[in-house]
């Protein structure tokens, strides 16, 4: 809440100060306020069109829409904490949860991009996705964004991480994960 309430406080001083629609946008996500995280992306994409990184935050923006629209046979994503459904199969399980954790087998390096190398920008990305049951990672939602481009950098290799799924009672289920990738120039 504190978060939200300093990125407002920012949006006061410097209403052109986009970054803290993000700031606004991840807190709201934290706390589980999805319409409200989602309100944030939209204003910081009206403001920001042309981001390096607005194709992310589309992505994200999408994600958000689909955890707050109940579908016909699922009730909205904040009903349910852990998991998306009630069956194993497709339900998404956290680490503790899961008889044996996805197994990593590549995890490709993101792009440096040349604006973030001409800006000297250096720091880590940090996602949350979903390693399903099939082999391929979903429901990234970026927890700490870097710009330049580099954002979307990650996400781009992310999708390609290539794992074995998770497994509970002998069976593939899909698990949360937490992926970090770090841009450093040398």
């Amino acid at each position: 809440a504190k978060a939200a309430e300093e990125a407002d406080t920012t949006l006061k001083i410097n209403p052109s100060f986009n970054l803290a629609l993000i700031t606004k946008s991840f807190a709201h996500f934290n706390l589980q306020q999805y319409p409200e995280a989602a309100a944030s992306l939209e204003r910081f994409l009206a403001s920001s069109p042309n981001d390096l990184d607005a194709e992310t935050w589309r992505g994200q923006l999408e994600g958000l829409r689909r955890r707050t629209t109940p579908t016909p046979t699922t009730k909205p994503a904040t009903d349910m904490p852990a998991a998306v459904s009630n069956t194993d199969s497709q339900r998404v399980f956290n680490g503790k949860d899961v008889t044996q954790k996805a197994r990593v087998l590549s995890k490709p390096e993101p792009v440096y991009t040349e604006a973030a190398r001409k800006a000297g920008v250096t720091g880590p990305v940090v996602l949350r996705v979903v390693f399903a049951s099939g082999g391929e990672v979903t429901n990234i939602h970026v927890t700490r964004p870097l710009g330049y481009g580099l954002t979307t950098q990650a996400v781009k290799a992310a999708r390609l991480i290539k794992f074995d799924p998770a497994m509970k009672d002998g069976k593939p289920v899909s698990m949360w994960m937490q992926l970090e990738y770090n841009f450093y120039l040398y």
